[in-house]
């Protein structure tokens, strides 16, 4: 498999949104007091710094890696503060990830991975298991299988910027 390039802008876009997220996040995080999910999202802006140094090092397979780990981080972060996935965080959550399924797809696919294909496929199917839950009330259900989706295409993303191999989930 050829390494692809990798783009600076691309980087930049996923940066800024989970920038917005650590944002909306911050609030009912901090304002839930409870010790683990504030510690959480300290962590998630601890690395989302660290990614941001890595941006300006052009390291941009790093930035992007510590980036997606953070927004995993934050999302995990305001579900526990929150007590659990509500209507608006469960839509919050499937709209982050569909962003993704909109950007990346066609650079996996160009890729040539195969692993990282069939995570892009798993990734898929659990979206719209997501989408589907979501339609039927079950905001549990939608919130787990998106960001489970959201950590499949972070480690398809992952395999085709980096050339590593991947661990199936």
């Amino acid at each position: 498999m050829i390494r692809r390039s990798i783009n600076p802008d691309r980087v930049r876009r996923v940066i800024d949104r989970t920038d917005a997220l650590l944002e909306r996040a911050a609030g009912p995080v901090k304002a839930s007091g409870r010790e683990r999910a504030i510690q959480m999202l300290q962590k998630a802006m601890e690395m989302q710094v660290q990614a941001k140094t890595a941006f300006g090092n052009r390291q941009l397979v790093l930035a992007l890696r510590l980036t997606l780990a953070a927004r995993n981080i934050a999302w995990r972060a305001w579900e526990l503060a929150v007590g659990g996935a509500g209507p608006d965080l469960t839509r919050q959550a499937l709209a982050e990830t569909d962003e993704l399924l909109a950007e990346w797809p066609q650079a996996i696919t160009d890729a040539g991975a195969p692993d990282a294909a069939q995570l892009l496929a798993q990734a898929q199917g659990l979206q719209q298991t997501a989408r589907d839950s979501f339609a039927a009330d079950n905001c549990r259900a939608a919130f787990v299988a998106t960001t489970r989706a959201h950590r499949l295409l972070q480690r398809a993303i992952d395999i085709v910027q980096s050339g590593e191999p991947s661990t199936q989930e």
